[in-house]
């Protein structure tokens, strides 16, 4: 098969540079140094046929990777394109479903590091050898027990206090005091600090003296009293070391 390449010029003044130009890109269309460069040798048809069917495997595979780049490009400016929407979307309703699992609870930082709600008793009276009961509205962070049972001393500069006892646990009910499971406020000690969580507290004082004076301030946090559980177990309601060998 004869292929012939021919160009005229278009107009007097078109330059040799812009016909050669022509020329060649018009050979390069019809293939005609490929089918030149072929016939410089000879090629046995199986060769030929080997070779066409290794460009259509090229052209296979190119394709395939074309297209799987489409499909990534489409599929990564649509997931972008729906983060967009759910941005502009949203509204302080949503910012509240999201906010709505975070709740107050035993186990939550922020329940014990914002500002507690203050509880004070109040000056109160306890009967000698007897116990009293205060349950809190709500889980404490910290409770102050301060002792005003002021005994009368020799030392007008020191002031004595008659025992009371601060516990979690009723003296009835478990072994507190045969355990020592308490807080002792007597002699000098006339207040205690406690960082503890709980929802009730007792007040007791032995047989001996006169009705105690004392008055318990606490910071209430948020978490309701159910929640809490039982203080009960080792150095609460049962001994620390065990049962003795």
């Amino acid at each position: 098969m004869t292929i012939n390449a021919k160009v005229t010029p278009k107009n007097r003044h078109e330059s040799s540079d812009r016909m050669i130009r022509r020329f060649i890109k018009k050979t390069k269309k019809i293939k005609l140094m490929d089918e030149l460069r072929e016939r410089r040798y000879y090629v046995k048809p199986s060769e030929i046929k080997r070779s066409e069917k290794r460009r259509r495997i090229a052209e296979n595979a190119k394709r395939v990777r074309q297209e799987k780049a489409i499909l990534l490009e489409e599929s990564n400016y649509s997931n972008k394109r729906s983060k967009k929407q759910e941005i502009k979307m949203a509204n302080p309703s949503d910012t509240m479903s999201v906010l709505k699992n975070y709740r107050v609870g035993l186990n939550n930082v922020g329940s014990y590091q914002v500002a507690g709600k203050p509880y004070i008793t109040g000056s109160d009276a306890g009967p000698v050898g007897g116990e009293s009961y205060y349950a809190f509205p709500s889980v404490t962070n910290n409770i102050t027990v301060t002792n005003y049972s002021v005994l009368d001393t020799a030392l007008p500069n020191q002031r004595q206090c008659e025992e009371i006892r601060v516990h979690f646990n009723s003296t009835g009910s478990s072994a507190v005091v045969a355990g020592h499971h308490y807080y002792i406020l007597s002699g000098t000690v006339q207040s205690i600090d406690l960082n503890v969580k709980c929802k009730e507290i007792y007040i007791s004082s032995p047989d001996a003296g006169s009705p105690r004076k004392y008055r318990i301030a606490a910071s209430l946090t948020q978490i309701p009293v159910e929640r809490m559980y039982a203080l009960t177990g080792s150095g609460l309601t049962t001994d620390v070391r065990g049962p003795h060998s």
